[in-house]
């Protein structure tokens, strides 16, 4: 069971998936440096439509709506794992303690493995809820059913062979997944560092408890992305393929990110504690510092890997 952390339900229980396959989960990692604002949230997690698992692992993940099992129980005797949709309030493992995002409407994801037949049981694993056990079909319909409708990913397992690319090439493949994820991208992306810095500005007009809310909720969500910056620069220093000196120079950049990543932190803490609006360009500027040193990174990665491409051919 691997977790990620706060809000990275779909990517935990992808690579939670991943594993029980018998793959290598880290090659994961490697397209997933991404920044998002949503529902009031700076987040490095991504919309897991959007999460393709075909260029490293040859596998299919698609989205479903369904109004009865019938259907998940068909992929899982086939074999598939099953990422579910459901409201976390409403499932009886899950920590009452990290329902702080279920109020503010985000969905959650856990993963169905096995149906026991004899039981009537469903097999689940939830990483964030670092829970593995058994969900009666009463509960998990109560927990997922909304308007009338199930909603998940079927995430296939592999069937035919995988000829799994060359270190090298997961490198530029991944390198330039995330370039087009943050510079391409018409929702999020780079805008978002755009989007929270005027949220800051529009948070010295509201009410103490409103924003003391979404403080704490983003001082939760940075943590976790922290905590993913360097778990993806992990995942690329284990391809072994750079030279000592370009991986020194992007190491040296990942160093100052998470640096201001923390900085950013604890800048957002101090205006919690204070409520001092007045600290708000301190924020705004390390966020800034940051669009910036994250362009430049990925613009460095990308560059990385069309070299070793070059060296290929």
């Amino acid at each position: 069971m691997i977790s990620l952390g706060a809000l990275e339900c779909t990517s935990s229980c992808i690579m939670t998936a991943l594993s029980l396959f018998g793959l290598n989960p880290q090659h994961f990692l490697l397209a997933y440096w991404d920044i998002n604002y949503h529902r009031g949230n700076l987040l490095s997690s991504r919309n897991p439509y959007y999460h393709d698992l075909r260029p490293f692992y040859g596998i299919q993940k698609s989205y479903e709506e369904q109004e009865t099992l019938e259907p998940i129980l068909a992929s899982i005797r086939q074999g598939h794992l099953i990422m579910l949709r459901c409201q976390a309030s409403d499932l009886s493992f899950f920590p009452r303690e990290l329902l702080s995002h279920d109020a503010a409407g985000f969905d959650h994801y856990c993963l169905l493995t096995q149906y026991d037949e004899v039981s009537q049981v469903f097999h689940v694993v939830d990483p964030i809820a670092s829970h593995i056990g058994v969900i009666t079909i009463e509960e998990l319909v109560k927990a997922s059913m909304a308007g009338g409708k199930l909603y998940y990913y079927e995430i296939d397992r592999p069937s035919d062979p995988f000829h799994c690319p060359t270190n090298a090439s997961l490198f530029r493949i991944g390198a330039e997944m995330n370039y087009r994820s943050v510079f391409h991208n018409d929702v999020s992306g780079l805008r978002a560092f755009d989007q929270f810095a005027n949220e800051l500005e529009l948070s010295a007009q509201w009410d103490v408890a409103e924003r003391d809310s979404w403080l704490r909720a983003n001082t939760i969500t940075v943590s976790s992305t922290i905590k993913l910056r360097k778990l993806v620069w992990d995942s690329y220093t284990a391809l072994h393929v750079l030279e000592p000196v370009l991986h020194a120079s992007l190491a040296s950049s990942v160093k100052a990110i998470v640096s201001n990543w923390t900085r950013l932190n604890l800048s957002l803490i101090k205006y919690k504690q204070k409520q001092d609006t007045q600290l708000i360009s301190n924020c705004q500027q390390v966020l800034f510092r940051l669009r910036e040193l994250e362009k430049q990174f990925l613009l460095d990665l990308r560059e990385a890997g069309l070299s070793l491409e070059t060296k290929i051919g």
